[in-house]
């Protein structure tokens, strides 16, 4: 059959179209379009995606597989369902590293970060935003970047409580999204850094951040982000003890869960509202919003939050004199004591002290109040070392901006002595005279400069190697803690700590894997610690944890996480095998001892671990 050339031409510019399209790389997933999806119903968008994954898994269609095995791994991850996140992202993962799809792998990066954060992986987490960062820089891509960042951020501040450093993530994605006009992700920044100035004792503007992201969106479009802005809202103005407000927010975020049937949010809005009717008095309602609450909980396998349900059913079933109060306390005390979290076991005295109040106990209910207002101690002084720890970081970085400023300074003076003497170089014998004065002039301001960099620096609060708090910073640290201890119905723990072997890493492996080995153990065992505990570079291979609020029999459990922290921390030019170990001495203040005293007897308790064959802690007589 005779084909004419003008179709032959034609079908030759098809096959090499076809050629073209089936050479071209794989699409990137699109970051906004599949977060913009969760807005409104995270839990539809989730069971949609995962139909599109079997149906593009069954036609071998990688592309949309991946896309759609990201958006449910991110769905569920948003909900706090990580037992469901998890298979989605694995998969992911795999199948983004076959495409080469770097937003992608960043994406999911950032939901393995905050599913391990979630478990308390802390360290765990902080390797998986490392990964999302590498993929970042890959991927190019300015969308991806700042989701991404937002979620580092939240981590930085509600994880790591670096509020600090979680700002700057903040505004950074906050900046890329008002310039491209992106409303929804405006929103969301705005709520999530509200978190911030609330952390700095400024609810009034973290109001008007959360006040100003309701404004950016329709609760109709985006129901799960408004409902959750809700939420926050209602809580902050209960803290505040604004009662009208927070009923008022808490009722329109149970509306809008209800909408898209979010049972989860719905119930924990509920549980929250219980608070405000039983500060109002209404214990009716209050019983039959947690009587809502308390199965979706306890379906939900939230053993704490179920909890919180049974003492406040103790305490409104006592306003209206109903025995069941009793039943109701006695589940959630073995929960809330066991929490190891100050404002719970507050919460539990408080509610005992209200049945034991109701039903005429009036001796138990009085010393219940003696034990929450014990408790609320512990827990002002808590927030008090917090403030002071925030006040130190404040100081440091001030500190290190005003030596960044001096050292450009004493780089430009530099600089202009060396013009200054090359130009003079080339003048009469007449003028070098003056060149010498000036040069000398140079050289006496420089120096001027060096002694106030390394006076700021003799003034640093943290360690120039591996970035923990020196030993002055620390030290200050034990001896404001050791000033409050009178208070603290517990002492404070001080622990010494010493790396096992450490002296045969450095003489055969070299000071630089010995270096990168004291950079890792700092990394590794400050995530392990709580936030309100201190670990610091004492000297060499030696560091001080100071431990303020730790509870008797606590100090194994610390010894542990970190011990395990510490063996699997990266082991950067250690041989295949070699793990690193650590002994540890502890003692835990007496009343009315000194410092130097109780310091002294956690080295001897840390001579006695290392003794018995170090890797393991003692504690002090």
């Amino acid at each position: 059959m005779h084909v004419p050339p003008r179709i032959q031409r034609c079908l030759c510019l098809v096959m090499v179209c076809l050629g073209l399209l089936a050479s071209a790389p794989a699409r990137a997933v699109d970051a906004l379009a599949l977060r913009a999806a969760l807005d409104h119903d995270p839990y539809t968008t989730a069971r949609e995606a995962t139909q599109r994954a079997a149906a593009a898994r069954s036609r071998g269609d990688k592309p949309v597989l991946l896309e759609s095995l990201t958006q449910v791994a991110m769905a569920y991850n948003l909900v706090g369902d990580s037992v469901s996140a998890q298979p989605s992202m694995v998969e992911a993962q795999h199948l983004a590293a076959e495409l080469g799809d770097a937003d992608a792998e960043a994406l999911l990066a950032a939901v393995d970060g905050e599913i391990k954060s979630a478990d308390n992986r802390l360290a765990d987490a902080q390797r998986a935003f490392d990964a999302a960062q590498e993929a970042l820089k890959r991927a190019g891509n300015k969308d991806t970047e700042a989701i991404v960042r937002s979620q580092y951020g939240w981590f930085l501040a509600r994880s790591m409580q670096h509020p600090q450093e979680a700002a700057l993530e903040f505004e950074a994605a906050l900046s890329h999204f008002e310039k491209t006009g992106n409303r929804t992700r405006e929103a969301e920044l705005r709520y999530m850094s509200a978190s911030l100035y609330d952390r700095l004792r400024d609810p009034k503007r973290g109001n008007a951040e959360r006040t100003k992201a309701l404004e950016l969106i329709n609760p109709a479009h985006q129901a799960y982000l408004a409902a959750t802005i809700y939420f926050e809202l209602g809580s902050v103005a209960l803290s505040n003890e604004n009662r009208g407000e927070a009923d008022r927010a808490l009722r329109r975020s149970i509306e809008l869960s209800r909408s898209i049937g979010d049972k989860i949010g719905e119930a924990f809005a509920e549980l929250t509202l219980a608070d405000v009717l039983i500060d109002q008095g209404n214990a009716r309602e209050a019983v039959e919003t947690l009587r809502r609450a308390g199965p979706v909980l306890a379906a939900g396998q939230n053993t704490l939050a179920v909890a919180g349900v049974d003492v406040r059913l103790a305490d409104a079933l006592s306003m209206l004199r109903d025995p069941e109060a009793w039943a109701a306390l006695a589940r959630s005390k073995p929960v809330l004591m066991a929490s190891n979290t100050i404002q719970n076991e507050s919460t539990y005295w408080r509610a005992e002290a209200r049945v034991n109040a109701a039903f005429g106990r009036f001796e138990q209910a009085y010393a219940a109040v003696q034990r929450q207002v014990r408790a609320q101690q512990r827990l002002f002084d808590s927030q008090q070392i917090q403030a002071l720890t925030e006040l130190s970081v404040r100081y440091e970085t001030q500190r290190r901006e005003a030596e960044n400023t001096r050292l450009k300074l004493a780089e430009q003076l530099k600089d202009a002595t060396i013009a200054a003497q090359q130009a003079r170089q080339l003048a009469l014998a007449g003028g070098l005279a003056a060149a010498v004065v000036a040069l000398l002039s140079g050289v006496i301001l420089l120096r001027r400069q060096v002694a106030q960099k390394q006076a700021f620096r003799s003034l640093a609060l943290h360690d120039e190697l591996t970035g923990a708090p020196n030993r002055r910073a620390v030290m200050q640290f034990a001896e404001s803690v050791h000033a409050r201890s009178a208070a603290s119905l517990h002492g404070p723990v001080i622990a010494l700590l010493d790396l096992d072997h450490f002296k045969h890493i450095n003489d055969n492996y070299g000071h630089d894997v010995g270096d990168a080995v004291l950079r890792n153990f700092y990394k590794a065992a400050a995530a392990a610690i709580r936030p309100d505990d201190m670990l610091g570079r004492a000297g060499g291979e030696e560091w001080l944890l100071v431990m303020p609020l730790a509870q008797p029999g606590a100090e194994q459990a610390v010894f542990e996480r970190m011990r395990n922290a510490v063996a699997n921390m990266p082991s950067d030019g250690l041989p295949a095998g070699l793990s690193v170990s650590f002994s540890m001495g502890v003692a835990r203040l007496r009343s009315g001892e000194a410092l130097t005293h109780v310091l002294r007897r956690a080295d001897l308790a840390l001579y006695e671990a290392k003794q018995a064959g170090r890797d393991r802690m003692a504690i002090a007589d």
